[in-house]
């Protein structure tokens, strides 16, 4: 699997983890700590054509300068087992974003998860996928909406994520926004 995220910096990139593992200790959500980095996703789907998304991503980053986002309150998605999230605020530039981002990936990307076209993506970062049960999911949300989260994050970059078959993540081609592709 490919992804197009971007990871959020410190001090909230640790507040995430932190909140990580205090649902591992209190509720036994482990996946998430283990599967990812704290980030939210603009795109994924099966695999990139590489040689073609690069160069467009190149462009695009150094098409777009760097905006902030609100990030707040623990909210849920529904399935076989509840999915824990901080919700991300639309706004303006991060939707201009999105649809910039989802136009280049779209016809260059196997499988597209449409959970992530631009009707129907929910920006967020997730706390808790595939191991909370229904029944601690109001103790789980209860406990991160102590936290009282109103964070203001700026966003100036985003990185390639590749999952391999074998659930290992790895972090590649790496780009700042208004300057392009930097590794």
């Amino acid at each position: 699997m490919h992804a197009l995220i971007s990871t959020l910096p410190k001090p909230y990139e640790d507040q995430v983890l932190q909140m990580w593992d205090e649902l591992k200790e209190r509720f036994g959500c482990k996946y998430v700590r283990t599967a990812t980095v704290p980030h939210f996703t603009w795109q994924l789907g099966e695999r990139y054509n590489l040689r073609k998304v690069l160069l467009l991503l190149t462009q695009a980053a150094a098409e777009t300068e760097p905006f902030d986002i609100i990030v707040q309150s623990a909210q849920y998605f529904p399935g076989q087992s509840p999915i824990v999230y901080l919700d991300i605020i639309k706004n303006p530039a991060l939707i201009k974003a999105h649809l910039k981002i989802w136009d280049i990936l779209q016809d260059h990307t196997a499988e597209p998860n449409m959970l992530y076209s631009p009707a129907l993506w929910h920006p967020h970062v997730t706390l808790a996928v595939q191991d909370l049960s229904w029944e601690d999911l109001p103790k789980a949300l209860a406990f991160i909406q102590n936290k009282q989260i109103e964070w203001r994050v700026t966003i100036d970059q985003f990185s390639m994520l590749r999952q391999d078959q074998n659930g290992a993540v790895t972090l590649e081609h790496h780009f700042q926004l208004g300057k392009g592709q930097i590794r």
